[in-house]
């Protein structure tokens, strides 16, 4: 678990450790790519004086497997799926958690396909009032990600969501014919204004490209939801 750096130069490879960083702080500037966990945290080239962009990148075969699962669970609101003909191999997303397109160092990464959650585990729905359509559903995947459908300008797509680097909101995208395209991000209701009370930590609202006005989507079971959760999609408090 100690944080360490393998450095390759002219002299061979050598094991920089924890407390050993701070000796070699102006030194190190050549090509650095790190790597972490199942997702493949990615460090491309650094130049001095520079901070390096951070991508992570996500077996969209795992994907895959977790949307067979929620199309078998819930067959009557997803029978009108679309998804693209061509899988990508990964997905590969950026410092913002948006769609980007892969560094060369995320291009070599070997990743494993990460394991999912032995059991469906739903994290948050919205549906229609009207029309009783399903807008959104996630349900939890790989690490910190979720995966499920969204439903853009009346299409129901595959979506994948993941976190905010400071947790403050989550960003989703949507799995077009066009690869993975960004859809909006949501963000926990923490104030209501008609009280001074804090509301309990159950409802976020998604502000989509596609719909002026923003999708509310309650999170299911709150009370059985881990305490990890609440805080990384943004919530003041747990349940």
């Amino acid at each position: 678990m100690t944080c360490y750096l393998l450095l390759h130069n002219r002299n061979g490879e050598y094991t920089l450790w924890g407390n050993e960083l701070e000796k070699y702080r102006t030194r190190i500037c050549e090509r650095v790519d790190l790597m972490r966990d199942r997702s493949g945290y990615i460090c491309d080239r650094s130049e001095i004086g520079q901070r390096p962009p951070l991508q992570r990148v996500y077996s969209s075969a795992t994907f895959e497997q977790l949307l067979t699962q929620v199309c078998q669970t819930w067959p009557q609101h997803t029978r009108n799926l679309r998804q693209p003909k061509t899988w990508p191999e990964s997905f590969c997303l950026g410092e913002d958690r948006q769609p980007a397109m892969p560094s060369p160092a995320a291009r070599k990464v070997d990743f494993m396909q990460g394991r999912l959650p032995p059991t469906l585990m739903p994290v948050m729905s919205s549906v229609d009032r009207e029309t009783r359509q399903l807008q959104l559903l996630l349900v939890m995947g790989v690490d910190d990600s979720l995966g499920g459908v969204i439903r853009l300008n009346g299409t129901l797509y595959p979506a994948f969501a993941v976190p905010s680097a400071d947790n403050r909101h989550l960003v989703i995208s949507a799995l077009t014919d066009k690869g993975l395209r960004y859809a909006g991000y949501g963000v926990a209701v923490n104030h209501d204004a008609d009280s001074h009370i804090s509301p309990a930590p159950e409802l976020m609202q998604f502000h989509l490209k596609t719909r002026e006005a923003p999708l509310f989507a309650a999170v299911n079971t709150p009370e059985k939801q881990p305490d990890h959760l609440f805080r990384s999609l943004g919530f003041n408090r747990t349940w």
